[in-house]
């Protein structure tokens, strides 16, 4: 029912990768267990380190820690959440990062605002690690889609912090703190908004792990993992300091979300939002071709791939309506159709011309 974090147990050690120090100049990097603390600003992070290249990222979810809890405790207890990013290449003797809140053992629990729960507050930490891919510790790890290859690491920070994502409380219940769920699925969110990252599951790991029954990473924060079952477990809330929680269709505790967890795009809401942002950014590459005089092949292979994917974010919504495989791929079809007409007429070009001409095979100029 709600996901714990007790920080006397620590960071969760990767298997790490055997690769010798690149033995360049790049600043050696000194932190302490939890990494090096971001909460203020990133002056405390070396520039080359905030320039590399970033080309995965996966949502980890620890395995349960039970020692101690009653049977009752053990069916209600969640997976610590986190977000893994990996580079393109080493850093000193480093491959990736682990982005988190950790509570802050130096301050004292106070009350909420609004006076309904005590809560602790959180400090942002960026800790590197010497592998790559799924850690040590985790019960199940989702890769994501990200849609800009070799961004900075600088650029996905920022589009946590600056939004103030970061500037997270955790709730405190008999000793044990809640939210780390909370925080992860509003930092994806914004990495989302700014066409980052898709909430679009790629790969789960372990391999050789049961195959999930969903495909969306925000599914997946409303549920608990275990070596070989999932289950429902409705995302609890922390408490952000001046950032408003987006949770409309998001599958927190007494949400509809959270009782029908389906990722279904009906009209207006923040899930056909996403799927409207993922074409258009795709799209804003896709038709550069066009006006270069590219062969439709190209554009249409482009978008091709694009349906595939968006079929998938789909599936899941018209299945549970009731509708046929085959009815989910012509609805498919329609919103990148007319995605693409709409993209080729914002760009002066002729949409209905380059769709009569994709259909019949014609080179588009």
């Amino acid at each position: 029912m709600s996901s714990s974090y007790h920080p006397k147990s620590g960071m969760p050690s990767g298997s790490a990768k055997n690769t010798p120090s690149s033995g360049s100049s790049q600043q050696p990097l000194i932190f302490g267990a939890h990494g090096i603390d971001i909460t203020e600003d990133l002056r405390g992070v070396p520039n080359e380190l905030l320039a590399m290249p970033c080309t995965k990222i996966f949502i980890e979810f620890m395995k349960l820690e039970l020692d101690g809890l009653s049977v009752e405790q053990q069916n209600r207890a969640s997976n610590h959440a986190s977000i893994k990013i990996d580079f393109g290449h080493n850093y000193d003797r480093y491959y990736s990062v682990r982005v988190s809140v950790v509570v802050d053992q130096t301050s004292k629990s106070s009350d909420s605002s609004n006076g309904s729960s005590r809560v602790t507050p959180g400090n942002f930490f960026l800790r590197p690690y010497p592998y790559v891919a799924q850690s040590n510790g985790t019960a199940r790890t989702i890769e994501l889609e990200l849609l800009q290859q070799n961004i900075r690491l600088q650029s996905l920070l920022e589009a946590i912090m600056n939004p103030g994502v970061h500037r997270f409380w955790f709730v405190n219940k008999n000793g044990k703190y809640y939210g780390c769920r909370d925080f992860v699925t509003q930092a994806l969110y914004r990495l989302c908004q700014d066409r980052y990252a898709s909430p679009l599951i790629i790969r789960s790991l372990p391999p050789g792990s049961p195959q999930l029954s969903i495909n969306n990473a925000y599914m997946a924060l409303g549920m608990r993992f275990t070596s070989r079952h999932e289950y429902a477990s409705p995302i609890d809330r922390g408490y952000f300091d001046g950032y408003r929680r987006v949770e409309d269709y998001m599958p927190y505790e007494n949400t509809q979300a959270a009782r029908y967890p389906s990722y279904m795009p009906y009209e207006d809401t923040q899930a056909a939002q996403d799927i409207a942002n993922y074409l258009d950014a795709v799209l804003d590459i896709a038709v550069l071709p066009v006006h270069a005089g590219v062969q439709t092949r190209q554009v249409r292979d482009g978008l091709q791939l694009l349906l595939a994917r968006l079929v998938l974010v789909l599936e899941d919504a018209f299945v549970a309506l009731g509708a046929r495989a085959a009815e989910v791929v012509v609805v498919a079809e329609l919103c990148v159709a007319g995605a693409a007409l709409g993209a080729l007429e914002d760009y002066g070009g002729n949409g209905e011309g380059w769709v009569e001409a994709a259909v019949a095979g014609r080179p588009v100029v």
